[in-house]
């Protein structure tokens, strides 16, 4: 293949091509007899199926008859190289040899030529079966046909040349008769050539007249095409620069948002953990106010066996004011006794004896109740020490649980806080996410812009198609003329040299035609080259895209991480739901225990009425006592002779009866009077001994006085407590409720983002692979080409054919322009604007090349 015809060799090979235009252009390129068509359909690579042309070009070595030129102008190629000169001897040399030997090389061309079809038909065919494989049978009944087609055409060729060939046989027997009539005939073919020579000079003139029209209309069409190209490029390349620029904002605002979403991604790591410790301190707190309840419950169930005590304190009481009114009672008694005595003593000479003996049993059981009062008054002040202690020690208590309440207060801000944070990063999020919505929308307009480009180009690409088509009836219209100069050759033999001048013109007209051809050629190429930049540009889209495909990745990686954030979120929302149910249980106790210490009030308002009572009894048992201390210091005065004012009604019998019983121990005798003054100190020191306990037990019932107005004022502080903790429980339950309603609508916002989202990615994927396929096409019809050698096509086309990797729907596969077989990117190497290779077909290149 000559490197002149590369271009519409590779022209040609396109799929896209006309077959009327494909097969002028391939006549103006080779013959038909050397043309195999191999389709490899079994290959996933488009160029595969381009026709290859493997075998040996035939080229004729002479030119053919008037009749072979007329019926068999589409089919004859290859007399021509690109720079019009001839690869077969020239015209005059041809037509010197036909004139010398005109019977000889005539018949052999045409018995080779009649013989040969049949041969070169079966060869071509037998060379096309074994090209194509057993999957190409419609093409394979496509090339039979056509080969019949030729096959009769072939015939009926032959049929005309053996007709030509015997009509030639019959003028060259009727020249030699006709030779004598001809020369007499000179003077007349001289003035008809006169004749003939002015009519073929206006035909002629009209010509070139008509040539010279169509050059200007050629010329006017390509200067037009010229300028509507460049207008194009201009536009191309200010969309091109544009879609650069948008491209690069593009990139500036993925960095920016990337950057903007690192930033959030380490404040929320941040948050996160200052939502852990503040859990962590309000875990810390909760075990700190469940320790603090605890310790509460203890005391007061310390309190509770302390008033049970205190109560088995007062019953105790009661049972010694009961012994110390049955004392009193029988001191009475022994009063009376005693009188008894003093009167009986006169007529009773052992009644002191048996007056002691009682005095001394008496002593005997004051002492022991004494002593039994002493232990009961040392158990109380021991209890009410007791008491006290514990007091201070719930007090304490007490003064714990606030500060742990106000911890708790403090670390359900800091939560509110957070949450509130949160809320901000979700927006911002939320914000950042609409602005990569935005910039996929542009990058949408401008896959958009890049499809109209493509458009353009694609519209390009037919405006060349029809400028070469235009070229071709132009070919053909100067071939209708060299048919009609060749007709007028044969007619005018005699005007050779005329003729051949006229040939020489049309062959410099030919050679500027092709020029001409050349330059819509360079044209041509100068707009594959744009293709080839085109390509260029596509394929840096299409890395854009995958960098764009990639951030994708990336933000679909970060809507996972907000996914466990979210799930991390709904995790901390169920710790504060168990948290509020925690406190909603605290609340509940604090309800049971507020109810337990209303029915405490309750039983000490009871018990303090008691007291009252007791202090009532007590003052009307001073009274007694009192009365008692008055009648004994009555008595001990009137001992001495003394008589005192404050005693009337029993006082003054009694006092008249100790008058009268000491006159007759008077009487009696000095025993009565020496016994006397100790049942006077024993009396004394009763009653002083039962004023100190008076004292003591109004102590005890003033300090249970005070005990009673501080758990009063406790008690009050605590349903005011209480009451703050409703209403605390309150405030958390209204907030747990718009947490949860706050939650639910977040749920379903992000399950509508993920939605979107889903969405969004699956159109992108779409996207993403219809750019795939439009670039590998534009690749496939923009690459260069090397010559293909011919080689089997691979048993796998979705297999490497080095090392045998699955190509997937996005891998990257290439065919080596070398032996034609499909690789992967990783055992292909870049050869510049022809392709890629293969490693081992690069390596034998590069051995040879050394």
């Amino acid at each position: 293949m000559e490197p002149e015809v590369t271009s519409e060799w590779y022209y040609a090979r396109s799929p896209f091509l006309n077959w009327e235009l494909r097969s002028d252009i391939l006549g103006c390129l080779y013959e038909l007899n050397g043309v195999t068509f191999h389709l490899a359909l079994k290959r996933a690579d488009l160029d595969a199926a381009w026709p290859m042309f493997s075998e040996t070009l035939l080229r004729c070595t002479s030119q053919p008859t008037v009749t072979d030129r007329t019926e068999k102008a589409p089919l004859q190629v290859g007399y021509f190289r690109r720079n019009g000169q001839e690869k077969n001897p020239s015209s005059r040399e041809r037509d010197a040899i036909n004139l010398r030997q005109p019977g000889s090389l005539a018949d052999s061309r045409g018995e080779a030529c009649v013989e040969r079809p049949g041969v070169d038909l079966g060869a071509r065919k037998d060379n096309g079966l074994q090209a194509t494989g057993p999957e190409t049978g419609d093409a394979v009944a496509a090339g039979e046909e056509r080969v019949r087609e030729l096959q009769a055409e072939v015939k009926r060729l032959g049929e005309e040349l053996q007709r030509s060939l015997s009509a030639a046989k019959e003028l060259r027997s009727c020249l030699a008769q006709q030779e004598q009539r001809h020369r007499q005939e000179m003077e007349r073919l001289k003035e008809e050539a006169a004749e003939s020579d002015e009519h073929a000079i206006g035909l002629w003139q009209q010509r070139e007249e008509e040539n010279a029209s169509l050059r200007r209309a050629q010329a006017v069409e390509s200067r037009a095409l010229r300028e509507e190209l460049a207008k194009l490029e201009g536009q191309h390349r200010a969309r091109v620069e544009e879609q650069e620029r948008r491209q690069q904002e593009l990139a500036q605002q993925l960095a920016q948002a990337a950057r903007s979403l690192r930033d959030t991604e380490g404040k929320m790591a941040a948050l996160a953990g200052e939502r852990q410790e503040a859990e962590a301190e309000r875990a810390a707190a909760a075990q700190a106010l469940e320790d603090a309840e605890q310790r509460l419950r203890a005391q007061e169930a310390e309190r509770r066996g302390h008033l049970a005590e205190a109560e088995s304190q007062e019953l105790r009481r009661q049972q010694l004011l009961s012994q110390c009114q049955e004392l009193q009672q029988k001191l009475r008694a022994c009063e009376g006794r005693l009188e008894e005595w003093e009167a009986r003593a006169p007529g009773q000479s052992c009644a002191p004896e048996e007056a002691e003996l009682q005095a001394r049993l008496l002593r005997n059981r004051l002492d022991r109740s004494l002593a039994e009062r002493e232990a009961l008054e040392r158990d109380r002040e021991a209890m009410m020490e007791s008491l006290v202690s514990q007091e201070q020690s719930l007090a304490a208590a007490k003064l714990q649980g606030r500060a742990l309440q106000e911890e708790a207060a403090a670390a359900r801000e800091q939560a509110t806080s957070l949450q509130t944070a949160l809320r901000q990063r979700e927006k911002a999020l939320r914000d950042e996410e609409a602005a990569a919505q935005g910039l996929q929308g542009e990058l949408e307009e401008q896959s958009a812009m890049l499809r109209e480009a493509l458009r353009s180009s694609a519209t390009l690409e037919t405006r060349l198609v029809e400028a070469a088509g235009k070229a071709a009836q132009a070919d053909a219209r100067g071939a209708e003329e060299r048919a009609e100069h060749a007709e007028a050759f044969q007619r005018l033999r005699g005007r050779l040299e005329a003729t051949e001048e006229e040939l020489a013109g049309l062959r410099v007209e030919r050679q500027r035609l092709q020029a001409e051809l050349e330059g819509v050629a360079g044209e041509r190429e100068a707009s594959a080259q744009q293709a080839e930049a085109a390509a260029v540009a596509l394929e840096g889209r299409t890395r854009e895209a995958t960098r764009l495909r990639d951030e994708l990745r990336e933000l679909k990686t970060a809507s996972q991480q907000l996914q466990g954030e979210r799930g991390a979120l709904a995790q901390q929302k169920e710790d504060s739901d168990a948290q509020i149910s925690a406190l909603r249980r605290q609340t509940e106790r604090l309800e049971l225990e507020r109810q337990s210490i209303t029915h405490t009030a309750g039983e000490l308002r009871g018990e303090l009425e008691q007291a009252r009572e007791q202090l009532s009894e007590q003052g009307a048992l001073q009274g007694v006592l009192s009365q008692a201390i008055a009648m004994l210091q009555q008595e001990a005065g009137g001992a001495q002779g003394k008589e005192t004012t404050l005693l009337s009604g029993e006082k003054g019998s009694r006092e008249e009866r100790l008058g009268a019983a000491g006159a007759e121990a008077r009487e009696a005798g000095p025993e009565a009077g020496r016994h006397q003054p100790e049942l006077r100190k024993e009396t004394a020191a009763l009653a002083q001994h039962l004023m100190s306990c008076l004292e003591k037990l109004i102590g005890d019932a003033q300090q249970r006085t005070l005990a009673l107005t501080a758990k009063e004022e406790e008690r009050r502080c605590l349903a005011e407590q209480l009451g703050r903790s409703q209403q605390d429980t309150e405030q958390l339950r209204l907030a747990l409720e718009r947490s949860r309603q706050e939650a639910k609508d977040r749920e379903a916002k992000s399950q509508v983002e993920q939605a979107e989202q889903r969405e969004l990615i699956r159109s992108m994927k779409g996207r993403l692979l219809e750019l795939l396929r439009e670039k590998d096409a534009l690749w496939q019809k923009t690459e260069g080409i090397d010559s293909p050698a011919p080689c089997a096509a691979p048993q796998d086309p979705d297999l490497c054919a080095c090392c045998s990797r699955d190509f997937q729907l996005l891998t990257r596969r290439y065919q080596c322009r070398q032996c034609r077989g499909m690789v992967c990117q990783a055992c292909s190497v870049d050869s510049g604007r022809r392709g890629r290779r293969c490693l081992l077909c690069h390596q034998k290149r590069k051995a040879l090349s050394r």
